[in-house]
């Protein structure tokens, strides 16, 4: 059973996990393991379509004013 993560969370998540990077994470790294896109990516959902939530993920946390490279 997938837990339905709400967007809010998946981007609080998202924010935490690279906030707590030091170096950085790798798109796959966070897809595997950012609670949010990790229960996608773990039952086999289509790579291409979580890659591009994410990549909208990131132009809203753009957009709110988070810097991400």
């Amino acid at each position: 059973m997938v837990i339905k993560i709400s967007n809010d969370e998946r981007l609080f998540n998202l924010t935490a996990a690279l906030l707590q990077s030091k170096i950085g994470l790798t798109k796959s790294e966070i897809l595997s393991q950012v609670q949010g896109y990790r229960e996608s990516f773990r039952a086999g959902d289509d790579v291409d379509s979580l890659s591009r939530k994410f990549e909208r993920d990131k132009t809203t946390l753009r957009e709110m004013g988070i810097h991400i490279s």
